[in-house]
């Protein structure tokens, strides 16, 4: 559930307005992560381009559903289905020095947003409920905010059945 964000561009003295940019060796390196994490990066005087890394978020776990057994007991049903993988992506955009790139981490809802499963069974009276569906995952993203141009994204995984 964690989606990660870095970018790197080469110049010597390099700054960046971002918390999570680190400069060793005339190239810096912004890193944001966490769950919906957001950032703008001034891009520096005389860098033309910048290297980056996007992951999205992965899809939550669907939901344990409830069974029943002929005599109408309550058991445990089958576990949720796994949430899916997001994707990554790498690759250099063409940028301009003194352009400002905002930044996003995707983000998974800590809650199921799935809905409610069917009822089966043996029994007319009784049966079982499927679990809540997962959340899926939020992409992680690069965009031009003088244009809001989406240059980059990398999208989250899907959610899990239940």
């Amino acid at each position: 559930m964690l989606a990660v964000v870095a970018f790197g561009f080469s110049i010597s003295q390099a700054t960046a307005d971002a918390s999570g940019c680190t400069t060793t060796s005339g190239t810096t390196t912004c890193t944001f992560s966490g769950a919906g994490a957001t950032a703008s990066v001034t891009i520096p005087a005389g860098v033309s381009s910048v290297d980056v890394t996007l992951v999205g978020a992965s899809g939550q776990v669907g939901g344990q559903g409830t069974n029943y057994d002929i005599n109408c007991n309550q058991e445990a049903g089958s576990p949720g289905g796994a949430g899916g993988q997001a994707a990554e992506i790498t690759g250099t955009l063409a940028v301009t020095g003194g352009e400002q790139l905002d930044v996003v981490a995707g983000a998974v809802s800590g809650a199921m947003q799935g809905g409610p499963g069917g009822i089966t069974g043996e029994h007319p009276d009784c049966g079982g409920f499927g679990g809540p569906g997962g959340s899926g995952g939020g992409a992680s993203s690069v965009t031009r905010h003088s244009d809001n141009t989406l240059l980059a994204v990398a999208g989250g995984g899907g959610g899990g059945g239940g």
